[in-house]
């Protein structure tokens, strides 16, 4: 787990004392030294630059209720963060998440077929795929859920009939947003 990723990215206070209750081994990387780093490497200088800007816009737009973000502790996950880059620097993400296909524990992207249409979605940008804190690839979409209600009824889906099999779910109308597209453009869809 990262310890203050937040003073990378921005002047920071800490506040308090970190105690491991465990045996633990830290590693410190100071600002500097990561700016240096990165810089030697175009891509990889425009994907934290990227990323630094969307985490520091996040930073400033925390209101109540929120929690606030601490040391050890941000509301939102490095996926959330990728959703808002470029979609070239998404893709660069993705395709570097599916290198790591062959090692992961979910038998959906162990067949051959799944894998490569992932694969197709990330190359046309219709899917962002990460790895998340566990090193396991995840496939993020942002989804459009929309609440029609009239006169005391609400409008949902009961349940879904797929392959001559009824399985009930109770869920409101819902679209997946293509790319750059906002959720007002989804729901119209």
């Amino acid at each position: 787990q990262c310890m203050c990723e937040a003073s990378l990215w921005m002047k920071w206070t800490h506040v308090g004392d970190a105690e491991a209750v465990e045996p633990s081994k830290l590693m410190s990387v100071t600002s500097d030294v990561l700016l240096a780093a990165v810089k030697k490497h175009r891509i990889i200088w425009e994907i934290t630059s990227e990323y630094c800007t969307q985490f520091c816009s996040r930073m400033r737009s925390i209101r109540p209720p929120e929690k606030w973000p601490s040391d050890v502790f941000v509301p939102w996950e490095f996926s959330d963060l990728v959703m808002t880059m470029k979609p070239s620097h998404q893709r660069i993400i993705g395709f570097d998440a599916l290198e790591h296909l062959h090692c992961s524990r979910n038998p959906l992207w162990t067949n051959a077929s799944a894998a490569q249409q992932l694969e197709d979605e990330v190359r046309y940008g219709k899917s962002v795929v990460v790895l998340n804190r566990a090193g396991e690839v995840e496939r993020v979409v942002y989804v459009t859920v929309v609440r029609i209600a009239y006169d005391g009824y609400v409008l949902a889906q009961l349940g879904k009939l797929e392959n001559d099999k009824i399985t009930s779910k109770c869920v409101l109308p819902a679209t997946k947003q293509e790319l750059n597209e906002m959720p007002s453009a989804a729901a119209k869809r």
